[in-house]
C-alpha cells in the first residue's frame, strides 16, 4: 500500500520525524531465536535500515547516506539548506500562522460596523494565514503476510524481506520522481515546470500503532525542488504527486512480489480487493495481526450505517472515501515502540491462540514457487 499525506511546517510534525531519525527507527531486526532456549528468547540484534537520503534533489544538495539532525532540521523545519542558504521561500510554520490569524482576528474586533466585522471574520476564515506544506509523507507498506514472514523468520529471512521491501520502495519512489517531480510557478502556481528530482528522507519502521508487525517506510518528500530551466527552488506540484500515488503503489507491489519470489521462492495468491498475499499464510492469521485494519473497518461500517439510516441509501464513493479518512484519524492511537523481545513474545502468544506456531511459518511458505532452484 502507499499512503500520501501533507506535513505542515511547524514544531510538532518536524519533531515527530526528528525523533524517528534520532532513534534510527527500525535500528534493529527482531533477533534470532536460540534453538536451545525453550521460550524462544531473542538473543541477538541485527542492524536494520536506518534513515537515509534518496532522490535527484538530495543529490543536488549533496545529501547521501544516513540522515543527520543538522541536515534534517533546516530542510524540514525552515525550508532552507543545512548551511542556511535559501530553498525558495522560507516555510510559514503552524505557530506563525496561528499568531498571524490571532492578530488579524483581534483587528476585526475593532471594526465598529457589525456587518463589516462579520464579513471580515468570514474572509479570515476562508483565506487567513495558513501554514506551509513542508513535506509529503509517502508511506510504503507491504501486505500483512510479508510482515508475518519477516517476524517469523531467522536472520537470513529477515534480511531478505527487508532487502526486497527496500528494493520495492526504491522502485516506487523512482516512479514518483519520474511522474511527479514538477514545481509550480507564476501567479497562483499556474505554470508547471520540470524539476531535477525529489529530496526524500527515508525512515523504516516495523510495527503498526497497535503493536502488530508491519514493515513500512516513511518517505518524507521535501516540498521543494530545483527547477530545471532556471535553477530556482520552488514548491512541488502536489497535484502531480497525488495523481501518481496509484501508479507508485502498483510499481511497489509488483517489484516486492518479484523480489521475494526471487530471494525466497514464495508464491502468491489473490485477495478479493486486488492485492496479493504470500501463499501459505492463512486469512485467519492475517486477520489476527490486522488490528488497525479491523478498527478502521468497524468505524467505517458505523459511519455507513448512520448515513443509510439518515438518507435511506448507501453513501456515494466520494463520501465513503471521506468516511474512511475520518475513521483512520478517529482510531489513531499513540505509537508504542516495543522492544524486540516484548514484540516477539506477544506475537507468538497471539498466534498460539489462533492455533498457529509463528516460528513454523517460514517452512510453509518458502520455496513454494516452482521456478526457484
Amino acid at each position: 500500500m502507499l499512503s500520501v499525506k501533507k506535513i505542515l511546517a511547524g514544531r510538532g510534525a518536524v519533531n515527530y520525524y526528528l525523533e524517528q531519525t534520532r532513534r534510527g527507527l527500525a535500528d534493529y531486526y527482531l533477533g534470532t531465536r536460540d534453538p536451545s532456549d525453550g521460550d524462544h528468547a531473542v538473543t541477538d540484534r541485527l542492524s536494520a535500515p536506518g534513515a537515509s537520503w534518496w532522490g535527484g534533489g538530495a543529490e543536488v544538495l549533496g545529501l547521501s547516506g544516513e540522515v543527520q539532525r543538522t541536515q534534517f532540521v533546516p530542510l524540514y523545519a525552515k525550508g532552507v539548506r543545512p548551511d542556511g542558504g535559501p530553498l525558495g521561500r522560507a516555510f510559514r510554520t503552524q505557530e506563525d500562522a496561528a499568531e498571524a490569524r490571532a492578530q488579524r482576528l483581534a483587528a476585526t474586533e475593532k471594526i465598529a460596523d457589525p456587518h463589516e466585522r462579520w464579513e471580515a471574520r468570514q474572509r479570515l476564515a476562508r483565506s487567513g494565514p495558513q501554514a506551509s506544506v513542508a513535506a509529503w509523507d509517502a508511506t510504503f507498506s507491504p501486505v500483512k503476510s510479508v510482515s508475518l514472514l519477516w517476524a517469523a523468520g531467522d536472520q537470513h529471512i529477515q534480511q531478505q524481506v527487508w532487502a526486497a521491501h527496500l528494493a520495492a520502495v526504491d522502485a516506487g519512489l523512482g516512479y514518483l520522481q519520474q511522474q511527479a517531480a514538477f514545481v509550480r510557478a507564476g501567479r497562483n502556481g499556474v505554470k508547471v515546470l520540470d524539476a531535477d528530482g525529489l529530496v526524500v528522507a527515508r525512515m523504516n519502521e516495523w510495527t503498526s500503532r497497535d503493536g502488530d508487525m508491519q514493515l513500512h517506510t516513511h518517505c518524507v518528500i521535501l516540498n521543494r525542488a530545483r527547477t530545471t530551466v532556471d535553477g530556482v527552488w520552488r514548491a512541488l506540484d502536489g497535484r502531480a504527486l497525488l495523481a501518481a500515488k496509484t501508479g507508485g503503489a502498483a510499481v511497489y507491489h509488483r517489484v516486492l512480489e518479484a523480489e521475494l519470489t526471487r530471494r525466497l521462492g514464495v508464491a502468491w495468491r489473490d485477495r478479493p480487493e486486488g492485492l496479493r498475499e504470500i501463499d501459505g499464510v492463512s486469512d485467519e492469521l492475517i486477520a489476527t495481526f490486522s488490528t488497525r485494519r479491523r478498527a478502521i473497518t468497524a468505524e467505517v461500517d458505523r459511519l455507513v450505517a448512520a448515513y443509510e439510516d439518515r438518507y435511506g441509501s448507501p453513501p456515494p464513493p466520494a463520501v465513503r472515501h471521506r468516511m474512511a479518512q475520518d475513521a483512520t484519524l478517529a482510531t489513531r492511537r499513540p505509537k508504542h515502540e516495543p522492544s524486540p523481545a516484548e514484540a516477539l513474545d506477544a506475537w507468538e502468544a497471539r498466534a498460539r491462540q489462533q492455533g498457529t506456531d509463528l516460528a513454523a511459518l517460514p517452512e510453509k511458505v518458502i520455496g513454494r514457487h516452482p521456478t526457484r532452484h
